[in-house]
């Protein structure tokens, strides 16, 4: 391997091209094909089945022109090899949901002014988390194996306690029929489950499933992902369903040598299965909840949140209990709702965004510049992490959480119920460094 990488540099050096440039242009071609698949699935599927949900064609020239070059431009500022979390997180980043918002700016004719600040501020959160080191404080030194452990009783503490608040009466395991059981399974619990449900789902059980993976323990890998299947029938959330596949799936890509190529050929393959889908009308759930949910929404509420809040008050984050209840809110409901009710018509739709929404509507571009260098920090102290845990681990562990801050969560809201605090927390209780972790997982998983 390492004189095939030699052959392959000295070629690229005779041909002028550095073994850097070479994979920053690689990496690029990965990024226009997608950004082409994107707006190929837009045209053809998603305007023609969904336009009535606001998505129009309404291409312009000079945008299309703009966005081919955003789409081939941004990942040069970007890292080729995997040596840090930082590194793929933000190549995560950058695919959601900031490539699919390049794709509305060209297709719908989106606002150029707010396309540039969320490239501005994604740019700023790349120097923040290159240039920034942190050193980190241990906790205490657990053993991964009792760590483990630790994770799977806490997590099935919370569902015994689920269905001791009588969850069974609620129980369903039907992906259509989720927002049937939601609202009734979600009031039937005390308020402390608002917070407890998310932590569990998206951090402790995943995390457990994971180090199950790498300790070889078959069993205990089965039990957490029965967790996962419980807290999804009891909660009506499709979150628990994926987050364990998810992990694994980030965890592999992230343990290969080549990670970031193999995220990008992931999310290519994912754009191809999804227009697959489209074609064969059994397909149309899936490739509605892939290209339509996953990809697009998040992006098209990004510009929604800005049409709004470049007319209307800012927030200031009064809805926030970062504030203590100091300021006065300036509407009656949350901000979901509130773009539900003014953009699709009813106040029930929880219509979420994720740090650059939530940024500018609580403050317009300094919310959004303020939350990129959180973001930045956040990124840096992942790195610091990973001096002491494998960065694959820090990475597929974290997935769930930071998934949560780019596409559907305010920064805070993040931290605090969607696990981003209660894995940092969780890093500084244990350490470990495996170097054949792929080997490992790909045996239990087989």
């Amino acid at each position: 391997m390492r004189l095939k990488d030699d052959m392959e540099n000295l070629g690229t050096r005779q041909r002028g091209l550095t073994p850097i440039s070479m994979r920053k242009l690689f990496i690029s071609l990965y990024y226009i094909a997608s950004y082409a698949l994107i707006l190929l699935g837009y045209h053809e599927f998603v305007v023609p089945i969904y336009g009535y949900l606001g998505f129009e064609w309404n291409p312009d020239p000079v945008k299309i022109t703009e966005s081919v070059f955003l789409s081939f431009l941004l990942p040069w500022f970007l890292p080729v090899r995997f040596a840090r979390p930082s590194d793929l997180l933000l190549h995560l980043q950058l695919l959601f949901p900031i490539l699919p918002m390049i794709v509305l700016y060209a297709a719908e004719g989106q606002s150029r002014d707010f396309l540039y600040i969320t490239v501005s501020a994604f740019l700023l959160m790349v120097l923040v988390a290159s240039k920034t080191h942190i050193k980190v404080i241990r906790i205490t030194r657990i053993s991964p194996v009792l760590f483990q452990r630790l994770l799977l009783g806490g997590s099935f503490v919370v569902i015994g306690l689920i269905i001791m608040f009588g969850g069974l009466n609620y129980l369903n395991f039907d992906l259509l029929r989720v927002y049937e059981f939601r609202s009734d399974s979600a009031s039937n619990l005390p308020g402390i489950f608002g917070y407890l449900s998310p932590l569990v789902s998206k951090v402790l059980l995943p995390f457990s499933l994971l180090l199950a993976v790498i300790n070889k323990d078959r069993f205990l890998a089965l039990v957490a992902i029965l967790g996962s299947t419980m807290m999804f029938g009891l909660t009506s959330h499709k979150g628990p369903l994926f987050y364990p596949f998810v992990v694994l799936a980030v965890y592999f890509v992230a343990s290969r040598r080549d990670g970031i190529r193999m995220l990008l050929i992931g999310y290519l393959i994912s754009l191809i299965v999804s227009l697959v889908a489209f074609l064969f009308e059994q397909g149309l759930l899936v490739g509605s909840l892939m290209l339509r949910r996953a990809y697009l929404v998040p992006a098209q509420l990004n510009y929604v949140y800005f049409d709004f809040f470049s007319s209307n008050p800012f927030y200031l984050w009064s809805q926030s209990k970062v504030t203590f209840g100091l300021l006065s809110v300036p509407y009656t409901l949350a901000p979901s709702h509130l773009i539900g009710l003014e953009y699709y018509n009813n106040e029930q739709t929880g219509a979420n965004t994720g740090w650059i929404g939530s940024g500018y509507m609580n403050a317009g571009i300094i919310g959004v510049y303020l939350y990129s260098v959180i973001m930045g920090l956040l990124l840096a102290l992942l790195n610091a992490y990973s001096k002491a845990i494998d960065k694959s681990i820090v990475v597929a562990t974290i997935v769930a959480p930071m998934l949560a801050v780019f596409m559907s969560a305010d920064l805070p809201t993040a931290f605090l119920n969607h696990g981003v605090i209660l894995s940092l927390i969780l890093f500084s209780m244990f350490s470990i460094q495996q170097k054949r972790l792929p080997v490992q997982a790909r045996r239990i998983v087989c």
